[in-house]
């Protein structure tokens, strides 16, 4: 079973297990190509959400393996895995 993160803007929403993607997505298209519409969707500790979508807002629905807790999705990535822009030479394109 895969977890999904809905971003809209800046905000991040983590969907129930029981939410139906495919038709978020075509609500989603729907809305912006009306000009805006609101959504309503729940998020993964069931509280119903609203959302104003228009031809401006920025959507990104992100799929994950199925995880046990959702709170480690807020995690910051380990260091091992951050780019450091310290140690790249720009005028080489290599480290």
């Amino acid at each position: 079973m895969s977890t999904y993160r809905l971003t809209v803007n800046e905000s991040r929403f983590y969907l129930s297990p029981e939410d139906d993607v495919e038709t978020l997505k075509t609500a989603l298209l729907a809305a912006i190509s009306g000009g805006a519409g609101f959504i309503d969707l729940f998020n993964s500790a069931r509280v119903k959400v609203a959302l104003l979508v228009t031809a401006h807002t920025h959507v990104q629905i992100e799929e994950f393996d199925s995880i046990d807790d959702v709170s480690d999705l807020w995690q910051q990535p380990e260091a091992s895995s951050m780019f450091n822009f310290d140690e790249w030479d720009i005028t080489t394109a290599q480290p």
